[in-house]
């Protein structure tokens, strides 16, 4: 008597065990968006959860006492059906792990519905049952598809922007050519014949065509940057560092420049953009020197911090290189951080420094084609540093 009490007291606790289950498992169901549901093989019987019932958009009454799978597929969009039977029949056969993506019927809007099953072994050894789960994947699918749809325009509206930089900047070439030759054949043929301002206009004039020819080659630049198609290769910062020191010799020696470096690392790149970025950070340094001293530059590398690869959305188990380009030049200030690396902005009239304003906007660009981020810190008078952390490995 006693023993049978010691029974029905066990059975009674496992009791309240499996209802807590089901009752916590009812819970994720409703919570998480999915439906649980078992396929028996010997009896081709189907059960679904509650959850799993609202999700195919079955009335409780609807549904058959014997549940089969036909049942499960005529809900099934006409064009999924197959593939769905197909998938299913596969699973059975080769008593793999089933896994489909279909849509099913509604009477509004269909919903996209992703299953996956694994198979419970019985007694005899051999697969005994089906144990599924679905999910409406409705919403994450339109989202994907939006995306796609999105970064689809994107390319379309960027290829779109280059090819017209590129064919734009090309053609005006031509003109600007023959602008450019016939003033110096005008100043040639004429010579002193003209007088102070006729020379003083053709001058201008010829000085507004060099301008406007340096705007251009700076556009193709910038165009070529944005249509990059080299493949990226491992590349010692040191030797293009040294290949565009030995470029800049005559306007080192011009400028008393002084330049310092560490050691740099080894990275996967595309030279001649690494070789560019390096010859536009370093021709900055050099132009906005001061006056009454020569420029100094330091550069410099080293490994990321994981707290910086953090702030620059980079995995903490990816390598990144820090480098930065350091000056003692005129310096700028800090809220214009973000405009200098815009294209054709200037801090400076073109007669104190000349040049493009696309420089920065160059650089920016081949550092992003690396996966990396640029930036910069300035303190007027006393110089500015230019930062770039890149991933040493294009994986």
């Amino acid at each position: 008597m006693e023993t049978n009490a010691h029974q029905l007291a066990g059975s009674g606790a496992q009791q309240v065990d499996i209802d807590s289950y089901q009752e916590l498992l009812t819970e994720s169901e409703q919570m998480l968006g999915f439906g649980t549901w078992s396929l028996d093989i010997a009896s081709g019987i189907l059960q679904w959860s509650d959850q799993m019932k609202i999700l195919m958009g079955c009335a409780f009454s609807s549904i058959p006492a014997s549940l089969k799978m036909d049942f499960y597929i005529n809900l099934i969009v006409p064009e999924d059906q197959e593939g769905f039977r197909t998938a299913l029949n596969q699973s059975i056969s080769g008593k793999s792990n089933f896994n489909y993506t279909y849509s099913v019927k509604r009477d509004l809007k269909d919903i996209v519905a992703m299953s996956k099953a694994k198979w419970i072994i019985g007694a005899s050894g051999s697969p005994a049952k089906l144990l599924g789960v679905t999910k409406d994947i409705t919403i994450e699918r339109d989202y994907q598809q939006s995306m796609k749809d999105k970064v689809r325009e994107l390319d379309r509206s960027n290829k779109e922007l280059e090819e017209f930089a590129y064919i734009a900047s090309h053609d005006l070439q031509e003109p600007l050519r023959k602008i450019t030759s016939f003033s110096e054949r005008l100043r040639e043929k004429l010579g002193d014949a003209l007088g102070p301002d006729s020379q003083a206009y053709l001058n201008r004039m010829l000085a507004a065509t060099d301008n406007m020819r340096l705007l251009i080659d700076s556009l193709l630049e910038f165009s070529r940057t944005n249509r990059y198609s080299k493949p990226f290769e491992r590349t010692d910062l040191n030797t293009i560092l040294a290949e565009v020191r030995a470029d800049l010799e005559l306007k080192i020696e011009e400028t008393g420049a002084i330049i310092n470096s560490n050691q740099l690392p080894i990275i996967d790149a595309i030279p001649s953009q690494i070789r560019q970025l390096f010859n536009n950070l370093l021709n900055n340094a050099i132009k906005f020197r001061k006056t009454d001293q020569p420029p100094v530059i330091s550069i410099s590398g080293r490994m990321a911090t994981k707290e910086e690869k953090e702030h620059h959305a980079f995995s903490h188990h990816r390598t990144a290189f820090l480098l930065s380009v350091n000056d003692n030049g005129i310096g700028f200030e800090q809220e214009y951080e973000e405009r200098i690396f815009q294209l054709f902005q200037r801090l400076h009239g073109k007669s104190e420094y000349p040049g493009s304003g696309i420089g920065l906007a160059i650089c920016k660009k081949i550092v992003e084609n690396h996966k990396g981020f640029i930036f910069a810190e300035g303190h007027l008078g006393s110089g500015a540093e230019f930062t770039f952390i890149v991933p040493e490995n294009q994986i």
